[in-house]
């Protein structure tokens, strides 16, 4: 996300896409929540409560939003800013529809994906690093300081999500 706050996906030897750009804004404070329709979604709000927006969610369920923008109550369903979710936690929808955590498709490998695993068939809804996986058990996600939601890992280059500041 560049100082325009225009968020972009880039990769090696290609421009990069425009994912959304948005106003500045005086919201300061901001939440991640996996909800139960199985988004993942990254929050910013006012400290009074008085408006929120979302700055970027794992898909776009647009039918869904009056309800994804009201449901993020529950304290297993929420990360916060300085909040972690590591190799031995997970994060659970506030009805126990869904689960993020990180997953080995292979218990012999060393590399896992964050993924959002339907609870009632464990079938795979997103998977966040399909294209670079991690080496197990270092990853962390974790919104940090910056307002940066990030997985960090010993094996590289943090994969990040959203950023409020260019990096």
């Amino acid at each position: 996300m560049n100082q325009s706050k225009a968020l972009k996906v880039t990769h090696n030897n290609g421009d990069p896409g425009l994912l959304s750009s948005a106003s500045k804004t005086s919201y300061t404070n901001i939440i991640c929540t996996l909800l139960d329709s199985c988004n993942f979604v990254l929050q910013e709000f006012s400290f009074d409560g008085s408006g929120k927006r979302v700055l970027w969610q794992s898909f776009d369920l647009s039918e869904d939003t009056p309800f994804l923008l009201w449901n993020f109550n529950a304290a297993r369903d929420t990360i916060k800013l300085g909040d972690t979710l590591n190799s031995s936690s997970s994060s659970v929808s506030a009805m126990g529809k869904f689960t993020m955590r990180f997953h080995r498709y292979n218990h012999n490998s060393n590399y896992s994906y964050l993924v959002i695993q339907s609870s009632a068939n464990h079938n795979y809804a997103w998977i966040a690093n399909r294209n670079q996986p991690i080496l197990h058990p270092l990853e962390i996600l974790t919104l940090d300081q910056n307002k940066t939601l990030k997985i960090t890992h010993e094996d590289g280059d943090p994969v990040v999500f959203y950023s409020a500041y260019e990096t």
